[in-house]
């Protein structure tokens, strides 16, 4: 056993995640957290961390226990990807600097001399083989060549892109000194080469592993093991995927069925509480009736909220206004690109793009990690200026852009709805209440209480609200359950004005209406 988590209790910003739960992880289990967006998947993760407090029960963990979490990791910015690697695995370096210099010394050694260095060669090399210093090199190394470290290995953290940010946290946490590996949408901003080399990984791995992902491909081939969350419970299925989808399949059957119990309950209850209100005659009544009815009241809440809760949630990607459709209806260039090309560096990005994008055209952008996505969006949102080439960008025409990444800040959904849209606070918080479904009061949180789905769908709402003629989407699928990616599609087909997506996943190929075009590793759009 490596942790044990015993009847804990979470609420968080007046909503109650999961009451009186328990789970257990063992050694080497691969272990999925599913749930939908806001269910509490990422809190588990730092419950179980140490970093969040439960309100009640408690967490007990192993004294050999050693654990490492993707999204914890302090990094320090200012300095190059090599002198993090060199910070990180030195324990390693130095072992194999010993080995090498004790080697050399040997040569000339004979006697004595030679049998004390044959004395420390063995100690050092234990101590190499007990770190899993040949397999650890080999994979290192295939790492290194995987995901092209070489090509911005003398970049500082803080130039690299989101998915090289990726890299360098999922390198220091697999080949650190962990028995239990944290991961959290770890296979965000990878493309499919590298998502198949760290699930061979993890699947080879005598470690154990605990994964928050909505990449359904990645946890289905990996794990035997399942943290379900849902209407307040955690519970445990074992096995594989299909097995998980069964089992959960039929636990949500029986729900129906208490559902159905439940409302007839509450029908009972309600009739109960009109009944006593006409029974009320004397004082003495009242005061007998109004504490019977109080009673039926708070049971009427409690079976009210079992419903409530056990229902999916529903949301929309609120579109307001239709705007001026009559280009949209002329085909009219909105953006176009001739012989666009970046330089980062030494490093050519994007070599002679030219691209004509007419109004109410739908594209998606594919390509592998680091060959200029995110830089083309940038380039049209004109965030950044090309090396060569021009650009044109209807002046008419209204843009909003929905980033990778999103900032934590100290503010509130309301505020920073407002800021991105301009509308009031007031109709902030209407819209927030549609973009969450039955969850009340959003509009009051800070952004750092939110999943990092529901991040994502009030980043993606805010830019849609306004209806702009262009939306630029940066991996918009990032961290959103299935049925929020269903919507979000749903909405992307339907939308009249222009759209231009950066993406990994192949989804989108399957929406009526985009166009595809791909990123190839030389910096040639195709």
């Amino acid at each position: 056993m490596l942790i044990k988590a015993k009847n804990i209790s979470k609420h968080f910003h007046k909503k109650c995640l999961y009451e009186n739960v328990s789970v257990t992880i063992n050694s080497g289990e691969k272990i999925a957290i599913v749930g939908e967006n806001g269910s509490g998947k990422t809190t588990l993760l730092k419950i179980l961390y140490g970093i969040e407090p439960v309100d009640n029960g408690y967490i007990n963990s192993s004294i050999d226990t050693k654990i490492g979490y993707l999204s914890q990791l302090d990094i320090n910015q200012c300095i190059s990807v090599k002198e993090i690697f060199k910070n990180n695995f030195s324990y390693m370096q130095e072992i194999e600097e010993k080995l090498r210099k004790l080697e050399k010394s040997m040569e000339n050694a004979f006697g004595n001399n030679m049998e004390n260095l044959l004395e420390q060669y063995q100690k050092y090399l234990d101590m190499f083989e007990a770190y899993g210093g040949y397999e650890l090199e080999k994979t290192y190394k295939e790492f290194i060549s995987i995901f092209e470290i070489d090509k911005f290995i003398n970049m500082k953290y803080s130039e690299l892109s989101g998915g090289q940010k990726q890299y360098i946290r999922l390198c220091l946490i697999l080949f650190g000194e962990y028995n239990l590996i944290f991961l959290d949408e770890p296979t965000s901003f990878l493309d499919s080469r590298k998502t198949l080399w760290l699930k061979n990984y993890v699947q080879k791995s005598s470690k154990a592993f605990l994964i928050v992902s909505h990449d359904v491909g990645f946890i289905s081939q990996l794990c035997t093991k399942y943290f379900d969350i849902d209407n307040f419970r955690i519970d445990v299925y074992y096995g594989s995927y299909d097995t998980y989808i069964r089992s959960k399949h039929a636990h949500l059957t029986k729900q129906a069925q208490k559902n159905t119990t439940a409302s007839n309950k509450i029908a009972l209850l309600s009739d109960s509480i009109c009944k006593q209100r006409k029974w009320m005659t004397t004082a003495e009544d009242k005061h007998k009736h109004k504490v019977l009815i109080d009673r039926l009241k708070r049971d009427l809440k409690k079976e009210t909220e079992k419903i409530v809760h056990r229902q999916k949630t529903a949301f929309n990607f609120p579109i307001t206004g239709q705007g001026d459709r009559s280009s949209s209806e002329n085909k009219n260039v909105l953006i176009q690109l001739n012989n666009i090309s970046v330089v980062l560096g030494e490093k050519l990005i994007l070599s002679k793009i030219s691209l004509t994008v007419c109004s109410g055209m739908h594209l998606i952008i594919y390509g592998e990690n680091g060959v200029g996505k995110t830089t083309l969006l940038n380039i049209i949102s004109q965030r950044i200026e090309p090396y060569s080439g021009t650009l044109y960008v209807d002046k008419k025409a209204s843009l909003m852009y929905a980033e990778q990444g999103f900032i934590d800040d100290n503010i509130t959904c309301a505020d920073y709805f407002s800021s991105v849209t301009g509308l009031s606070k007031y109709q902030c918080k209407e819209h927030i209440d549609e973009l969450f479904g039955l969850e009340a009061d959003y509009g009051n949180m800070n952004l750092r209480l939110l999943s990092g789905g529901e991040k994502k769908r009030l980043q993606i709402g805010a830019c849609v609200i306004r209806n702009p003629d262009i939306i630029l989407l940066d991996e918009p699928t990032i961290s959103l359950d299935e049925h929020s990616v269903s919507i979000l599609f749903d909405m992307l087909k339907d939308y009249k004005g222009t759209i231009i997506v950066a993406s990994h996943d192949t989804r989108f190929k399957e929406i009526e209406g985009f166009a595809v075009k791909s990123i190839d590793s030389h910096g040639n759009l195709i």
